[in-house]
């Protein structure tokens, strides 16, 4: 470590420039003035949130008004909006949960109602037939089609939400491991691995992921 007198005070600290990170920086930005977002790779995005489905889910699954329920509904939303007014490429494509047999059918009705609880609109039960008409590939005897499930371009959503912070006068810094973190003062101070000054601020955001702990 570099032993320095330079230290740099921030409104919050955002630690990991996933999806998450980027996200809730951005979120801050509209309230707060001076935000760093510190990421130890040399881009945003680099582990989980560019390894996965890229899929926009629905919340039909989910506990009646559990938090991850509203959350998921509600974002659902949120990110087709976000989707249009920075025109990121999506495919609202839908979803078809399919039924093997018959008695998988009453399960596919009480995950209808399930999502209907949920907040869910545009549910509906197919038979065969309908189904060969959405995707004639897939065999099975009924399905539930849900209109909100579609996939993104998780890259785009990051993309954007680099520019809007920096866009807004904050500061995202790469190749820079937070490798300390001490209390001091009702405030916090980061000491980074490869930098030669610190950063203090009384909010500090942990979003690292698989590095979280």
């Amino acid at each position: 470590m570099v032993k320095t007198n330079e230290i740099f005070e921030f409104d919050a600290i955002i630690i990991g420039a996933g999806i998450i990170g980027l996200a809730i920086a951005n979120e801050l930005a509209s309230t707060l003035n001076n935000i760093l977002v510190v990421e130890k790779e040399n881009n945003f995005g680099q582990h989980v949130s560019s390894r996965n489905s890229q899929v926009i889910h629905s919340g039909i699954y989910y506990e009646k008004n559990s938090l991850k329920a509203k959350l998921c509904v509600k974002g659902n939303k949120l990110l087709y909006d976000f989707s249009n007014k920075y025109k990121i490429k999506y495919n609202n494509c839908g979803k078809i949960i399919i039924a093997n047999d018959l008695k998988e059918i009453d399960k596919l009705k009480s995950l209808m109602q399930n999502g209907i609880q949920n907040g869910l609109h545009g549910l509906q039960l197919l038979n065969k037939k309908e189904i060969k008409k959405k995707e004639p590939l897939i065999k099975c005897e009924n399905g539930l089609w849900v209109p909100t499930s579609g996939i993104i371009d998780s890259h785009g959503v990051m993309q954007t939400l680099e520019y809007l912070i920096k866009s807004k006068n904050n500061n995202i810094i790469y190749n820079t491991k937070v490798i300390n973190i001490k209390a001091e003062n009702n405030s916090y101070k980061l000491y980074f691995e490869n930098l030669n000054y610190n950063a203090t601020s009384k909010i500090i955001i942990n979003c690292a992921g698989l590095w979280c702990d």
